[in-house]
């Protein structure tokens, strides 16, 4: 493909509404890599893709959007009363 802003790069799990297209990779981090190498445009958790923004490396051209997508966290019930999983727990909420 010819690349640039129009070409959807996608990857199983993103949030493209466009399931069919010319470039797709196996996780977000290589579609950042993707997108930073002006292959096309990908659709990634803002947490990923906010270091190489702020480097530069790569900008935003949509705003951010919602996402259904969660996480969930399976532990033995000792293991919640840690303090470092509630940590985890609190910085996930915010």
């Amino acid at each position: 493909p010819g690349g640039g802003q129009d070409v959807k790069i996608c990857w199983p799990g993103c949030l493209s509404e466009d399931a069919v297209s010319p470039v797709r990779v196996s996780d977000a981090g290589l579609a950042l890599d993707a997108a930073a190498e002006g292959l096309g445009r990908a659709t990634v958790p803002e947490l990923l893709a906010r270091a190489d923004i702020a480097a530069g490396r790569l900008t935003v051209v949509d705003e951010p959007k919602a996402s259904r997508m969660g996480y969930w966290l399976v532990a033995p019930l000792p293991q919640w009363r840690q303090k470092k999983v509630k940590l985890l727990v609190e910085k996930l909420g915010e």
